[in-house]
């Protein structure tokens, strides 16, 4: 996501931006572990299931 985009998105929202360089699985753990916490997700590279 280009910075400025992230940004504006800060100011009308919480933001969290999660692991960043890691591999699939391991960002699948980090999102599985803390989806619950959140309103809505934006994906760039992780393609979302049902679990």
């Amino acid at each position: 996501m280009r910075k400025d985009a992230l940004t504006d998105l800060e100011k009308e929202c919480n933001v969290t931006v999660g692991p960043d360089g890691h591999r699939l699985h391991d960002d699948r753990e980090w999102v599985l572990d803390h989806i619950a916490e959140y309103d809505g997700v934006i994906v760039a590279k992780m393609a979302f299931d049902k679990e």
